[in-house]
């Protein structure tokens, strides 16, 4: 062997390094649940998508995403899982194997059953990237409305929309706000803030 020649393995030889887990904390998992069907005629929305840096969740109607790390996997986690998430805690996800970790506030951690892979159940989740283009910034007029006018408009529609508890919004201007009817109720939710 001379001077010049070293004994190191190549650079490119394959790692098997596995990926940190993803991490899932209470408000995220309430807000996946929020939008998660209970239709078991439906049992793939019964469940949240995890899939290469976002965690999302639909019903059909609603949608809930959530960015996360970049990571490399595709797994479903059930919306029962979901609800054993408490505040102070989370569920850690591993992408590669789909193993779930639960880890409370207080009590000892606990393994629960592994997410479930969309390609070996035949589950196949909606493509929701498709129905919910990205808009750039200069699309449309953004608001910032508060979680307590929401819950405010929520309540309405319950009260004031019949079976449906639907409720009409209308986005005008900033200038004009948001004006809503539900049954026989109408209004209008001012002042507004835009988004920068």
């Amino acid at each position: 062997m001379t001077d010049t020649q070293t004994t190191d393995a190549p650079t490119d030889a394959p790692t098997d390094t596995p990926q940190e887990p993803v991490v899932l904390d209470h408000d995220a998992c309430a807000a996946l649940l929020a939008c998660c069907s209970d239709d078991v005629s439906r049992p793939t929305l019964n469940y949240a998508h995890v899939v290469d840096g976002a965690a999302e969740a639909t019903d059909g109607h609603i949608l809930s995403r959530r960015a996360l790390p970049p990571f490399q996997g595709d797994w479903l986690i059930h919306r029962d899982t979901l609800k054993l998430v408490r505040v102070g805690g989370r569920l850690e996800v591993y992408p590669d194997t789909g193993a779930l970790t639960l880890l409370p506030r207080k009590g000892p951690t606990a393994q629960l059953p592994p997410a479930v892979s969309p390609v070996a159940s035949g589950m196949i989740y909606p493509d929701t990237k498709r129905v919910t283009p990205e808009y750039a910034p200069e699309d449309g007029v953004r608001f910032a409305l508060s979680g307590k006018y929401l819950r405010v408009l929520a309540d309405i529609a319950k009260r004031e929309g019949g079976t449906s508890n639907r409720m009409i919004l209308h986005v005008n201007t900033p200038e004009r706000g948001i004006t809503w009817t539900c049954g026989g109720a109408s209004g209008v939710v001012m002042p507004l803030r835009v988004i920068p």
